[in-house]
């Protein structure tokens, strides 16, 4: 997530930031429906826009049963350094 995650924009609060992941997996583990939510707008804007566009695939055949859901959320937390 932070190598593809823009940290110059300016609109971004400064310090700790936690948002909030929803997602879903498709069936061959593509990462889908992202909407996150947090402490700045812009920040869960981009979480949701980093998420969405990864080439990255979850195999799903190594995850359990038990593991599988309709649904995932995930806490995240961004450091913006002061510019």
């Amino acid at each position: 997530l932070k190598d593809n995650f823009d940290f110059t924009n300016q609109d971004y609060k400064e310090g700790i930031v936690n948002s909030n992941v929803r997602f879903s997996l498709s069936e061959n583990g593509k990462i889908t429906n992202v909407h996150a939510s947090g402490d700045c707008k812009n920040v869960s804007k981009e979480i949701e826009n980093v998420l969405s566009h990864l080439l990255y695939k979850v195999d799903m055949d190594k995850l359990s049963q038990k593991m599988v859901a309709s649904s995932y959320v995930m806490p995240v937390s961004v450091t913006i350094d002061n510019r």
